[in-house]
């Protein structure tokens, strides 16, 4: 039996078709659903509900991707620069443009990518009951019998997407912008391309509509991978709605524009947009003990593709970072049950195609929309939540449709009540969810709970105590994740670090020569190490470790600065100015480079070249303490009494329990012979620290200066 032909009327004793009149049909839905607008007051509604879920996701801060890809050391071109942005980014131009653009406009405030990301959802969930209804205008779907119905089911479907929580990681998380955004355009291109196909009685808007459709899907195809499967999707959404006889008329002349511009499509994205060596193996790896096949990421995507739809049945234990396994083979228990389950859906689709069309169609939507990262192609994760966001469109059609054909005739009003309570607990679930999104340690603590036995949780949950300055805790996690890992060179690093903030340096050294030992090539461990050598005054190591970073890497500014340091403590004050000159090379503003500079002139007396070091520094920092404190100290050995007090009491200004500042005021104070103001400087001193010895000798002396310059009467001399 062919599965793609005209629907016909069903029998009487079949389920009750439409026959296309404006009278209720027996059993429908009553009361204000049935008003004509309905719908236009469900998309208020799907705004609101949206707004309501995610008002507490704008404090939620960045996580994991985000820094790999906009709100760390990424640099992306000017604006303007279009050809820039095409070498920058091909498949993902679109999603990073708009980073960019969240960039100029606001600077890394997350409220704003937030924002955007939640408009984004909104307007998806409007397309999502857009394009039901679009469907059901079709032909394929005019006679159905749940064609009365069109607009409440759009409305419900429309509900379910924008309040699921497993659609917190494609908002919430802001990388995932990326998942959003191509399904917004995704689904504008399908909803313009079936509005094309239903506007046979304009031609110029007909044009119009299809120029948007094209429009829409290259923005997609641009914003992220998963939508070159768009082509497809049109094609399937022309066979189960628009093309439903048994074959496909090749002599209409509209079906030659779109099976050139189809194939045109598929050759540029295979020659112009999709990267070669997607089809490589990717190797083991310290947070993903496994290797992974074509045929092995394969296999394990069958029980991934159970998990997504486990998750939009019944949305618990949802986590950043699944401890997923990954499949031995085919016939392994989980695997092939897996297979057999997906089988039985697909074979469902098909089975059913001719009665049950949009069932089907959600059916085969869900694995079209999947096939890209669920596929044969590997991918470094094997299960991601954002990866269902566009395959959930077909999951919420097939749902809600399959309900209303269960449930419609004989209980109308307790099928509504029954999907209220679920958009209700839906929306709880995610609003809850996006608590857990709030910052690192939340997030992270939620997946260690979740999921105990993988390393990248544990890693992150201790980098998050390291960001609190919880070195402690920070220190305990690395070691939960090194329990698991015990070669994982990040933590080994980051412990290291824990272990130094600690005071525990020794210690950390011996975890850096692991690390080296393990990974010499990894990034900045003997610069690490010779900063933990340095703290401990094995300064001769530290400078070998420094030697040893520069020989991997010349423009490494931070090797180059602690080496000079280092030279500095050995009084090896030629090879310390070289290197901080060094750092000036390769940034002319580095204030501390410059004030280091400083204090080699200011050590080897150089009076002149250490203040204009100074003064360069200051431009730089102006709040520098220290180096205010030092500059006044030079004008104070040049006799420079004036500079010198100003430079003290700018010092004293930023920093009013500044000790050494308050008493080498005074000390210029008394070289002005103004007695009354060093006696006063050197109270404060004493008031800040009584125990002060030098300013109680010296405030004895103003004292006995002050008395002296009096006379009997207590007025000045």
């Amino acid at each position: 039996m062919p599965y793609f032909y005209k629907m016909k009327r069903s029998r009487a004793s079949q389920t009750p078709v439409h026959t296309g009149t404006s009278k209720q049909v027996p059993g429908s839905t009553p009361g204000f659903l049935q008003h004509p607008n309905v719908l236009p007051g469900g998309m208020l509604l799907i705004a609101l509900l949206g707004v309501a879920i995610y008002s507490n996701s704008f404090e939620c801060s960045f996580h994991f991707d985000d820094y790999f890809n906009f709100a760390g050391d990424t640099r992306f071109p000017e604006l303007d620069d279009f050809s820039a942005w095409w070498q920058f980014s091909r498949t993902r131009l679109v999603a990073f443009y708009s980073f960019a653009l969240n960039i100029h406009l606001h600077g890394l405030e997350p409220w704003g990518f937030h924002l955007v990301n939640l408009a984004i959802h909104i307007l998806n969930a409007l397309l999502v009951a857009w394009l039901c209804v679009k469907l059901f205008d079709a032909p394929g779907m005019k006679e159905h019998a749940l064609f009365p119905f069109r607009k409440e089911i759009a409305l419900v479907a429309g509900l379910f997407f924008v309040a699921h929580p497993l659609a917190t990681q494609s908002v919430t998380y802001l990388v995932q912008r990326m998942a959003s955004m191509a399904a917004m355009f995704y689904l504008l291109s399908l909803g313009l391309y079936a509005s094309a196909r239903l506007a046979n009685s304009s031609r110029h808007r007909r044009a119009l509509f299809y120029g948007g459709a094209a429009l829409a899907a290259a923005l997609a195809l641009h914003t992220k991978e998963n939508a070159f499967t768009l082509p497809l999707a049109i094609l399937l959404v022309e066979l189960a709605f628009f093309r439903t006889g048994t074959t496909i008329p090749w002599n209409n002349k509209s079906v030659i524009p779109l099976a050139l511009a189809g194939t045109a499509l598929f050759i540029w994205l295979l020659i112009a947009v999709v990267p070669s060596g997607i089809f490589k193996t990717i190797p083991p790896s310290y947070e993903h003990p496994y290797m992974l096949t074509p045929l092995s990421y394969l296999y394990t995507q069958f029980s991934a593709l159970l998990k997504y739809l486990q998750l939009l049945f019944i949305p618990v234990n949802q986590m950043l970072d699944y401890d997923f396994p990954v499949a031995k083979g085919l016939l392994e228990p989980r695997t092939l049950f897996s297979l057999m389950v997906l089988l039985a859906l697909l074979g469902f689709a098909l089975f059913w195609w001719r009665r049950y069309r949009l069932l089907s169609f959600g059916i085969l939507w869900f694995f079209l929309t999947s096939s890209v990262e669920s596929g044969i192609i590997p991918i470094y994760d094997v299960i991601y939540e954002h990866r269902s966001y566009l395959p959930s469109v077909g999951f919420f059609y097939t749902v809600t449709a399959g309900a209303y054909l269960l449930f419609r005739q004989k209980y109308p009003v307790y099928t509504l009540g029954a999907f209220a309570c679920i958009i209700f607990s839906f929306s709880f679930l995610a609003y809850q969810r996006n608590m857990v999104w709030k910052d690192h340690l939340s997030l992270w603590s939620d997946n260690v709970a979740k999921a105990p036995g993988i390393v990248r949780p544990w890693y992150n949950l201790g980098f998050a105590y390291k960001e609190l300055g919880k070195w402690e805790k920070a220190e305990e996690m690395y070691n939960r994740a090194l329990r698991l890992s015990p070669e994982y060179t990040d933590a080994l690093s980051e412990r290291a670090i824990a272990l130094e903030k600690l005071g525990r340096r020794e210690e950390a050294v011996e975890v850096f020569s692991k690390l080296i030992a393990q990974r010499p090539e990894y990034p900045n461990v003997f610069l690490n190490r010779g900063v933990t050598l340095a703290t401990l005054n094995r300064h001769e190591e530290a400078i070998r470790d420094f030697d040893e970073s520069l020989r991997r890497d010349t423009s490494k500014l931070a090797a180059y600065l602690n080496r000079g340091i280092s030279h500095a403590a050995l009084d090896q004050s030629d090879e310390a100015i070289s290197d901080y000159n060094e750092v000036l090379k390769l940034n002319p503003r580095n204030a501390t480079a410059l004030f280091k500079l400083g204090n080699v002139h200011y050590k080897r007396k150089e009076w002149e070249q250490a203040i204009a070091r100074y003064n360069e520094a200051l431009a730089v920092d102006p709040g520098n303490v220290q180096l205010l404190v030092n500059r006044g100290n030079i004008f104070g050995f040049l006799k420079r009494w004036d500079e010198a007090l100003d430079s003290y009491s700018k010092a004293v200004a930023l920093d009013p329990s500044n000790v050494m500042a308050r008493h080498n005021r005074g000390l210029v104070y008394a070289q002005r012979g103004e007695w009354k103001m060093a006696v006063a400087s050197y109270d404060e001193v004493l008031r800040l620290d009584p125990n002060y010895l030098p300013s109680k000798e010296k405030r004895a002396f103003a004292l006995t200066q002050l008395n002296a310059s009096q006379g009997a009467d207590g007025f000045e001399k």
